[in-house]
């Protein structure tokens, strides 16, 4: 693999670990509803920050490859 798919796989994994960990945190403190509502919102926000960081990935690599 190269270098750019070891660093999406290891944000894909990153985002997995984040989200649980702030699920994990958050279930000590609140109750049921305000869980799913603000592990949505957590789970959501990494999604959205990765997805925007792919499509930035992607839109240079095609970008250069047109290039060549």
């Amino acid at each position: 693999m190269k270098r750019a798919e070891w660093l999406i796989v290891t944000v894909i994994i990153a985002m997995g670990l984040v989200c649980l960990i702030i699920s994990a945190n958050i279930s000590c403190y609140t109750s049921i509803p305000e869980i799913v509502k603000s592990m949505g919102k957590y789970c959501l926000l990494m999604m959205a920050v990765a997805g925007l960081i792919g499509g930035v990935y992607f839109f240079v690599n095609r970008n250069r490859s047109n290039r060549r």
